[in-house]
């Protein structure tokens, strides 16, 4: 069920799908998704044979290995609708989905998970992009087992990232969205090097709405990256969305800035009139040098990570390099369709 939004009133209840739209799944692999992959590409094969004429599931190799090349090859000889598009070595899942996305022919594109999504809800995403939102987002409230820290960590970000960019995120959304044409040619107009899909989901801000489903477990694995590799995710995010920390710190130093004019101020008058004797304010002075000091290496850490991200960004360089594509039977059949690149 999609939550409280309503479609517009002139648009079908059950959405405009028809026989002549292509959709496209994608999904990021690696090396370890081998031994769930064969399950994931039949189960979501059989749901979209069901329901739409043209499809094609698009898996985006992100890792390094031959074995899940050559799985796919295998399974591309029954299953003509498979296609892979193998980056020359290891990216994150971020850049993956990106890739999927600049790579995708679709009308509509579903971007999932292939160990924890379920391919059954695919035709009602679709069934409500079509019916008037250019996002369908799907919404856990299970996202399995996680240590205290994380789960505080996760609601202190979603809450700092909230607040620094001005586009409030449900902490309970996940990567398994479904996508209308119109936003997948937005969202591959960004060319930053630190992509959040969820929060550019919000950021280029077209209709959208939530689906609520149950998380499936294929492998029995946790994929969590680990607690130091979230935290650096974290504080590129935030630095690379947002200029609220920058200017906080502009803020902090010209405050800073006028309390130490002010304090000069006080020495020059301490000494013309001879208030109190100066050895008296060694404690002080030292207590507001060490202040000092703090605001200047806060100050310096953060346009640190500022001047980082100017030099990524000015380096211009692509998201990621391809080194193998295989076609999917539905680019021949539907070749010569709008959105077919």
């Amino acid at each position: 069920m999609t939550d409280s939004q309503h479609l517009d009133p002139a648009t079908p209840p059950n959405g405009a799908i028809n026989d002549e739209m292509v959709v496209t799944v994608a999904a990021p692999v690696q090396e370890r998704d081998v031994p769930i992959l064969e399950g994931f590409v039949r189960e979501a094969g059989a749901v979209l044979a069901a329901r739409f004429s043209y499809y094609e599931i698009l898996l985006v190799d992100h890792g390094t290995g031959d074995g899940l090349a050559r799985k796919v090859e295998e399974l591309a000889r029954e299953i003509p609708n498979l296609r892979l598009l193998r980056l020359s070595r290891s990216y994150d899942e971020e850049i993956a989905f990106f890739a999927a996305l600049d790579c995708s022919i679709g009308d509509f594109v579903v971007l999932m998970d292939l160990d924890h999504d379920p391919p059954a809800l695919i035709p009602e995403m679709i069934s409500t992009c079509a019916s008037g939102f250019d996002a369908v987002i799907g919404k856990t409230t299970d996202k399995g087992p996680r240590p205290l820290v994380r789960r505080i960590g996760s609601v202190l970000f979603y809450k700092l990232l909230g607040a620094l960019t001005g586009h409030a995120m449900d902490p309970g959304a996940t990567n398994f969205r479904a996508f209308s044409r119109r936003i997948v040619n937005s969202l591959v107009r960004i060319k930053e090097r630190n992509l959040y899909m969820k929060y550019l989901t919000e950021y280029v801000g077209y209709k959208q709405t939530y689906i609520h489903y149950e998380r499936i477990d294929r492998s029995g694995q946790p994929h969590t990256p680990g607690l130091l590799a979230s935290l650096n995710q974290a504080v590129n995010v935030l630095v690379a969305n947002s200029n609220k920390p920058l200017r906080g710190v502009a803020f902090i130093g010209v405050l800073a800035s006028g309390l130490n004019l002010l304090y000069g101020v006080f020495v020059i008058l301490n000494r013309l009139l001879q208030m109190f004797d100066s050895a008296q304010g060694w404690a002080s002075t030292n207590m507001f040098n060490a202040v000092m000091y703090f605001l200047l290496f806060s100050m310096l850490a953060v346009l640190s990570e500022y001047v980082l991200k100017i030099l990524e960004e000015s380096r211009r360089r692509p998201l990621y390099y391809v080194a193998y594509e295989s076609n999917s039977s539905v680019v021949d059949q539907y070749k010569d369709a709008l959105n077919v690149v």
